[in-house]
């Protein structure tokens, strides 16, 4: 009175993946006065859209979305989907859960470097550099039921919106000081905020 059937599924790169596209886009700024000797400035700004995005499903969500999603059995879900094109019956394996090109992700920021280095008149050599980045946005989608879905990752555990690096050193001769200062942002991971700071 209970049967039970089960789908044999195979768990493998999805030879029908088509490449990954990008849309960037970069402007980038650079300043040396002539005033200050040893200074220079950099300021980079990147928008990135990457499209037909990898991400990896299970056999039962790809199996749900190639019976649910638009375009028939044309769209990306059914193309790892094996059925007898006679009797439709499923064929071995019938799923293959790998990656599929469906999502989507959205990232834009700006990359900043400051650095100065000068030699003073007894010999004694001092520099110091800065590079940090902040990210303005990254957003994934996905969902496989809505690809439009947004789902912000930025200020999660791995994404900070602020990170820096300051180096500094101070040279005598063969004698070489060096502080080196690493900031990371504040992170969220299971409802609690991180952030690291590094001497």
């Amino acid at each position: 009175g209970n049967p039970t059937s089960s789908v044999p599924t195979t768990t493998i790169g999805n030879q029908g993946l088509e490449p990954e596209l990008a849309d960037t886009a970069t402007i980038g700024l650079v300043w040396e006065p002539s005033f200050v000797s040893g200074l220079s400035m950099s300021v980079d700004y990147y928008d990135i859209e990457v499209e037909s995005l990898i991400a990896t499903l299970g056999a039962q969500t790809i199996l749900n979305e190639c019976y649910n999603a638009p375009g028939g059995i044309g769209n990306p879900f059914c193309t790892t989907v094996n059925r007898d094109p006679s009797t439709f019956y499923f064929v071995y394996p019938a799923v293959i859960a790998g990656g599929i090109n469906f999502a989507r992700q959205q990232t834009r920021g700006i990359d900043y470097d400051a650095s100065y280095q000068t030699t003073f008149e007894n010999g004694h050599r001092f520099s110091i550099r800065g590079i940090g980045t902040q990210v303005l946005e990254v957003t994934n989608y996905t969902n496989p039921s809505d690809p439009n879905v947004p789902n912000r990752q930025l200020s999660e555990l791995g994404d900070p919106e602020w990170s820096f690096n300051v180096d500094v050193n101070y040279g005598i001769g063969p004698l070489d000081l060096s502080y080196d200062y690493r900031y990371i942002g504040r992170q969220i991971i299971g409802g609690a905020a991180y952030e690291s700071l590094h001497n």
